[in-house]
């Protein structure tokens, strides 16, 4: 059992989506940094598919039985009883532990993942926190203070894993923001084409689970409106004023602004986790490139597990 302490802003339990019901009217949702949340899990030898808790601000937590757990995402300071632990490796926790996580200090979403899982039942295929339908992963919002969230048994011996430096790079290390052109690219003014490729954004800070807004140039379209369509994760509109959106894990399913890209899956991660304080770069580049991207983004991810 693990007790939420304090609960922090928004904190959730995710997983890797449910997929399969967009038709009717319910998007996959699931983490928002999922490589991050899939190396949490890979951290204490779970697979891609169990649950773990996301957040993205300051938390504290109690192990009510012991458990191996990691930490990934952003920049975030976490102490256990008091002693400092460090993201991006495993630890065990007794029985009692105490977990305080503090920040961000850079980045915005956090994951904590535990040996085996946490225990909320699976709906629909998937055990992630849909809040805008209000089902899901702890009864169906996001964590409070003094609930108890069920986790497995841990009864294996402890193996610590990290996960090394140059895959954390690979994952963030870069203002580029790479994208696929999308159907209606073609309704940005040149003008916006080259201030789309060529200038500055950065995140408006009343971002959401369902996407990001973002600050820079307003773009121009020859055409303001479509008929609705479905919209995929990293799907990137532009709003009748000009403003530059990006969709994300909680996005709708359907959209009536024009789709003019969709971002790279190699860059999600990164796009994720930036901040208002960040500069981004959007580039365009062919489906081919963005397929070797993610290829090679995967491949410099299972060579950085280390095992002791």
């Amino acid at each position: 059992m693990l007790k939420i302490l304090k609960p922090g802003n928004l904190t959730t339990i995710q997983d890797g989506g449910r997929f399969g019901y967009q038709r009717y009217g319910l998007g996959p949702g699931g983490a928002m940094d999922l490589k991050a949340f899939s190396i949490a899990n890979r951290l204490c030898g779970n697979d891609d598919l169990k649950a773990a808790i996301e957040f993205n601000a300051g938390i504290t937590v109690k192990f009510c039985r012991s458990t191996v757990f990691a930490l990934t995402g952003g920049k975030y300071r976490a102490f256990l009883n008091g002693a400092p632990v460090h993201f991006w490796q495993s630890y065990f926790a007794p029985a009692g532990s105490v977990l305080e996580i503090t920040g961000p200090y850079e980045g915005n979403w956090g994951y904590l993942a535990v040996k085996g899982g946490f225990l909320v039942p699976e709906v629909l295929g998937g055990r992630g926190t849909n809040l805008l339908a209000g089902f899901g992963g702890f009864l169906g919002r996001a964590l409070k203070k003094d609930d108890e969230i069920p986790f497995a048994e841990f009864e294996e011996k402890f193996k610590k894993r990290y996960f090394l430096p140059e895959g954390r790079f690979a994952l963030y290390e870069n203002d580029q923001i790479y994208f696929i052109p999308g159907p209606e690219w073609e309704y940005l003014s040149s003008d916006s084409v080259e201030q789309l490729t060529s200038q500055p954004f950065a995140l408006n800070p009343a971002f959401n689970r369902m996407g990001y807004r973002f600050s820079g140039p307003k773009l121009t379209l020859t055409e303001k409106e479509i008929i609705s369509a479905p919209v995929p994760l990293g799907g990137m509109q532009v709003t009748k004023s000009g403003e530059l959106i990006v969709l994300l894990a909680d996005r709708q399913t359907t959209g009536g602004y024009p789709l003019i890209g969709v971002v790279a899956g190699e860059s999600l991660s990164r796009l994720t986790q930036k901040t208002s304080k960040e500069k981004i770069f959007f580039k365009p580049i062919p489906l081919q490139e963005a397929e070797e991207k993610l290829y090679n983004l995967n491949r410099v991810i299972e060579e950085n597990f280390w095992e002791v």
